[in-house]
């Protein structure tokens, strides 16, 4: 599995998780989840990525995922694919 986070203007906003097969999107405030639906208003494009992720190095899907929304920062938490 491999875990990432967003951070806006220094502060961890959400927990995004991916295995080959799946994702999940976790809230960093309330824990909860956070249905892709919801989070491609903020990151537009991100199901288009993140159903394709195999596609991706860990390095290739960060990049991936910067260009998404410039406001917010990908880092690399832990793991991998």
């Amino acid at each position: 599995m491999l875990e990432l986070l967003t951070n806006k203007d220094g502060v961890e906003v959400h927990y995004v998780n991916f295995t080959r097969e799946s994702f999940s999107i976790i809230s960093h405030a309330t824990g909860a989840e956070i249905n892709a639906v919801d989070f491609e208003e903020i990151f537009p494009g991100f199901i288009n990525i993140a159903t394709s992720v195999s596609n991706y190095s860990t390095s290739e899907l960060i990049g991936e995922l910067s260009q998404l929304n410039r406001d917010y920062i990908w880092a690399h938490v832990s793991g991998g694919l």
